[in-house]
């Protein structure tokens, strides 16, 4: 199977054989609908404007899932990105597992990025682990932490100014 650079494979099943994908991969149903695509060796031809679509769940750890039995291998491209379309994980911490193999891979964690993440935690990080691509949601910092934080820092900067001062007495 071979998606070209204008082509999107999606949806959900198996697809016997190896793909190639130059184009777009969206295992599920349709956006906003979990849903697992079954392939095999698969070639990711990653480019610049090219992103594989995956949903991940709000209240859950579940997301469309390519399954791949066989290797996963990066082929042409350098740019592997994802698009979350908008999704808004309720939580951070949770850990959504996007893509198995059965097979190898000449992926690393940090060849991929992410693009589509809404609400109060979009931010994420890519991990490698027992044949599995997982990405993790981390939470930004909260405008009333930062707020904290500078009111710490503009305490501890006064009470210095004021140990260094020098002092009225004679």
């Amino acid at each position: 199977m071979t998606v070209g650079i204008s082509g999107t494979l999606g949806g959900t099943g198996a697809i016997s054989g190896t793909v190639y994908a130059s184009g777009i991969l969206a295992p599920g149903a349709d956006a906003g609908n979990i849903g697992n695509l079954a392939v095999g060796t698969t070639f990711w031809n990653g480019g610049a404007t090219k992103t594989w679509n995956f949903d991940l769940a709000a209240t859950s750890e579940s997301s469309d899932l390519l399954s791949i039995i066989g290797d996963f291998n990066k082929g042409s491209g350098t740019t592997f990105k994802f698009d979350f379309m908008g999704s808004s994980p309720d939580a951070g911490g949770n850990v959504y597992t996007l893509i198995t193999w059965t097979g190898d891979t000449n992926f690393l964690e940090t060849d991929f990025s992410f693009q589509g993440l809404t609400g109060s935690f979009n931010s994420g990080s890519f991990s490698i682990t027992a044949n599995s691509l997982q990405f993790t949601v981390v939470p930004e910092p909260s405008g009333s932490l930062v707020a904290i934080l500078f009111a710490v820092a503009g305490l501890r900067h006064r009470r210095r100014a004021s140990i260094y001062a020098p002092s009225a007495r004679g």
